[in-house]
């Protein structure tokens, strides 16, 4: 009996540290910097530290755009939002394209 192929799935919203790889996953992204905040991690969490992604079913992190192909994959994506693709507004030029996933895409 052969196993069954694990369809890989976006499970939860993540905020990671990029210089201590320190990761904590909630709902939403607001939910997240709010825990980072509550836990004294980082009393003004700024996107230049911590990166919005996403965790997969194995707690695997994945960028906004990673997690994008993943959940459009495995057909979670339940609405496209203009927002991922007018992003490049509220960022910092030349970072990241469309193809972003956001919360509000999947739930």
């Amino acid at each position: 009996m052969t196993e069954p192929t694990m369809i890989r799935l976006v499970i939860c919203a993540a905020v990671k540290n990029r210089e201590t790889g320190v990761m904590i996953c909630g709902p939403r992204h607001g939910e997240c910097f709010n825990s980072v905040i509550d836990l004294g991690i980082d009393k003004q969490p700024h996107g230049d530290i911590w990166e919005c992604g996403f965790v997969d079913q194995d707690n695997v992190f994945m960028s906004r755009k990673g997690a994008w192909k993943v959940a459009d994959a495995a057909g979670q994506i339940r609405r496209p939002t203009t927002f991922e693709r007018d992003y490049k507004s509220h960022r910092r030029a030349n970072v990241g394209d469309e193809g972003l996933l956001f919360s509000e895409n999947l739930y």
